[in-house]
């Protein structure tokens, strides 16, 4: 059995790492760029990358069951593999001309001094990762295995039984797209997959700010994050309303203007000359749930993470290795 997984970002990963831990007996053909040469938008590399309950809760929505899950699942691969790039983080949640929309979702909140001043707000755990770093370090442990070959190329076409790449072909016998946002526009699928750009600014080398620990500001739902050990500060993002991902900073300003009108000190160390930008694009599909669908028996698209792959990944991996699992169960009893 050969199964082929296109694709090298977080979707397609989880599946790898679902199809290792579940010994399914397949050569798995993993198909894409190099990690170095994802594209300049791909949202796995381009993301502020927090993984957080946020505090929602399970029997409210479908999409609110999906990350409860799913986060228990990221936290646990966290805490059996101690991957690089990952750090747990102290998450404060702020909303101080509104605090009833803080009491609404959290339910209390408690007294918290930050940068010197006290607020009323949420406290919950989190982790926030370093993209590139941890992107590396799975890319690696999954590349060793021995039943993964690795791919560099680009799939351009897909039939039900082969891949055509810009170098060579590739044939298979079940197929996992993970392509993400790029091939939205491609898929013949019963809902609209869209594509939604976002960005957000990086300061590098900030020594001055104030933390101590590995921490997330959160402010009317927007976050500040500051990566202690690489003494990064990331702001954002922001979500357009249409496909174009040209950057567009107006969001990114009215984001900056709340934190430095909550804390003044931080209007310094902010500074935007000394900022980077960076943009991805997300696909999303309908109410926000990410999507596996058949194209066709040995077809199954994984899509529409949107702005929670790295909390996903590892859930939507296993379900989709669960759907490709059908599959071979509906061979047999014919």
């Amino acid at each position: 059995m050969k199964l082929a997984v296109i694709g090298k970002g977080l979707a397609a990963m989880g599946v790898i790492e679902a199809l290792i831990k579940r010994e399914i007996d397949a050569e798995i053909l993993w198909i894409g760029p190099r990690i170095e040469d994802l594209g300049w938008a791909n949202c796995s590399r381009n993301s502020t990358a927090v993984v957080a309950l946020q505090g929602i809760k399970e029997d409210i929505s479908p999409l609110g069951d999906d990350l409860v899950e799913a986060f228990h699942k990221t936290k646990e691969f966290i805490k059996v593999n101690n991957p690089s790039g990952v750090k747990r983080a102290d998450r404060y949640h702020l909303s101080p001309d509104d605090t009833e929309k803080l009491k609404v979702r959290f339910g209390s909140l408690e007294s918290h001094k930050i940068l010197n001043l006290d607020f009323e707000g949420v406290y919950e755990e989190a982790f926030i990762f370093d993209p590139t770093v941890f992107l590396r370090w799975w890319y690696d442990r999954l590349e060793k295995h021995p039943h993964v070959k690795l791919v560099d190329d680009f799939i351009v076409e897909l039939t039900a039984s082969e891949a055509r790449g810009l170098k060579e072909d590739y044939s298979f016998d079940f197929v996992f797209d993970a392509r993400g946002a790029f091939v939205t526009d491609q898929l013949e699928t019963i809902e609209k997959i869209q594509k939604v750009p976002g960005h957000y600014w990086v300061w590098e080398d900030v020594l001055d700010v104030g933390l101590n620990e590995f921490t997330v500001l959160t402010l009317f739902g927007h976050n500040l994050i500051y990566h202690h050990d690489t003494k990064r500060l990331v702001l954002g993002g922001s979500t357009e309303k249409d496909d174009i991902s040209a950057p567009r900073l107006d969001q990114l300003h009215q984001q900056r203007a709340a934190f430095v009108s909550l804390f003044p000190n931080l209007d310094d160390v902010l500074c935007l000359k000394k900022a980077a930008l960076f943009s991805g694009v997300r696909s999303k599909a309908s109410k926000r749930r990410p999507t596996l669908f058949f194209q066709n028996e040995n077809h199954l698209i994984i899509n529409g993470f949107y702005k929670n792959g790295y909390t996903l990944c590892h859930l939507i991996g296993e379900r989709a290795v669960e759907r490709y699992k059908s599959t071979l169960f509906k061979t047999d009893s014919n």
